[in-house]
Protein backbone atom coordinates (compact mmCIF):
# COMPACT_ATOMS: atom_id res chain seq x y z
CA UNK A 1 0.00 0.00 0.00
CA UNK A 2 1.07 3.43 -0.42
CA UNK A 3 1.36 6.24 2.49
CA UNK A 4 -2.01 7.74 1.28
CA UNK A 5 -3.62 4.01 1.43
CA UNK A 6 -2.14 3.03 4.60
CA UNK A 7 -3.45 5.59 6.30
CA UNK A 8 -6.92 6.08 4.53
CA UNK A 9 -6.71 2.30 5.70
CA UNK A 10 -6.47 3.62 9.55
CA UNK A 11 -8.93 5.50 9.47
CA UNK A 12 -11.32 2.98 7.76
CA UNK A 13 -10.21 0.90 10.90
CA UNK A 14 -11.30 3.60 13.26
CA UNK A 15 -14.62 3.79 11.84
CA UNK A 16 -15.06 -0.06 11.95
CA UNK A 17 -14.42 -0.19 15.29
CA UNK A 18 -16.17 2.84 16.78
CA UNK A 19 -19.02 1.02 15.03
CA UNK A 20 -17.97 -1.76 17.23
CA UNK A 21 -18.13 0.34 20.45
CA UNK A 22 -21.96 1.54 19.47
CA UNK A 23 -20.36 4.79 17.87
CA UNK A 24 -20.82 4.60 14.23
CA UNK A 25 -20.55 7.15 12.06
CA UNK A 26 -23.91 8.68 10.85
CA UNK A 27 -23.47 8.66 6.67
CA UNK A 28 -24.45 12.41 6.82
CA UNK A 29 -21.45 13.18 8.87
CA UNK A 30 -17.76 14.69 8.33
CA UNK A 31 -14.97 13.34 9.37
CA UNK A 32 -14.94 16.34 11.56
CA UNK A 33 -18.20 15.94 12.77
CA UNK A 34 -17.70 12.27 13.48
CA UNK A 35 -14.39 13.11 15.72
CA UNK A 36 -16.46 15.30 18.00
CA UNK A 37 -18.78 12.65 18.23
CA UNK A 38 -16.30 10.24 19.16
CA UNK A 39 -14.27 13.00 21.39
CA UNK A 40 -18.09 13.22 23.26
CA UNK A 41 -18.42 9.71 23.31
CA UNK A 42 -15.44 8.43 25.34
CA UNK A 43 -15.27 11.80 27.06
CA UNK A 44 -11.95 12.72 25.75
CA UNK A 45 -11.59 16.81 26.02
CA UNK A 46 -8.47 17.35 27.40
CA UNK A 47 -7.04 13.92 27.34
CA UNK A 48 -4.15 12.95 25.19
CA UNK A 49 -6.21 10.57 22.89
CA UNK A 50 -8.07 13.41 21.68
CA UNK A 51 -4.89 14.56 20.36
CA UNK A 52 -4.59 11.11 18.58
CA UNK A 53 -8.12 11.49 16.89
CA UNK A 54 -7.65 15.09 15.67
CA UNK A 55 -4.28 14.11 14.40
CA UNK A 56 -5.94 10.78 12.79
CA UNK A 57 -8.74 12.67 11.04
CA UNK A 58 -6.43 15.69 9.91
CA UNK A 59 -4.19 13.29 8.15
CA UNK A 60 -6.98 11.33 6.60
CA UNK A 61 -8.85 14.34 5.11
CA UNK A 62 -5.36 15.46 3.67
CA UNK A 63 -4.91 11.85 2.29
CA UNK A 64 -8.60 11.69 0.95
CA UNK A 65 -9.03 14.84 -0.24
CA UNK A 66 -5.60 16.53 -1.17
CA UNK A 67 -2.89 15.94 -3.86
CA UNK A 68 0.18 16.29 -1.45
CA UNK A 69 2.27 14.02 -0.67
CA UNK A 70 1.79 11.77 2.16
CA UNK A 71 4.80 10.69 3.84
CA UNK A 72 5.94 7.40 5.50
CA UNK A 73 6.44 9.71 9.24
CA UNK A 74 3.09 11.08 8.80
CA UNK A 75 1.83 6.96 8.50
CA UNK A 76 3.88 6.33 11.37
CA UNK A 77 2.32 8.42 13.56
CA UNK A 78 -1.50 7.92 12.20
CA UNK A 79 -0.50 4.13 12.82
CA UNK A 80 0.50 5.15 16.55
CA UNK A 81 -3.00 7.19 17.18
CA UNK A 82 -4.60 4.08 15.56
CA UNK A 83 -3.71 2.46 18.12
CA UNK A 84 -4.01 4.42 21.40
CA UNK A 85 -7.49 5.23 20.20
CA UNK A 86 -8.11 1.59 19.41
CA UNK A 87 -7.56 0.24 23.31
CA UNK A 88 -9.70 2.74 24.00
CA UNK A 89 -12.81 1.94 21.81
CA UNK A 90 -11.63 -1.69 22.74
CA UNK A 91 -12.20 -0.68 26.58
CA UNK A 92 -15.28 0.86 25.85
CA UNK A 93 -16.74 -2.47 24.21
CA UNK A 94 -15.61 -4.35 26.75
CA UNK A 95 -17.03 -2.53 29.87
CA UNK A 96 -20.20 -1.84 27.78
CA UNK A 97 -20.24 -6.29 27.26
CA UNK A 98 -19.63 -6.79 31.28
CA UNK A 99 -22.75 -4.18 31.87
CA UNK A 100 -24.98 -6.33 29.73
Amino acid sequence: MTPRQRVIFYYHRLLRRGEQSQIPRHPSQTPYEYAARLTSSLRLAQDPLEEDLKLMTEQFVEARYSRHEISTEQVGRVRQSWEHLRRALNQLRQSASSRQ
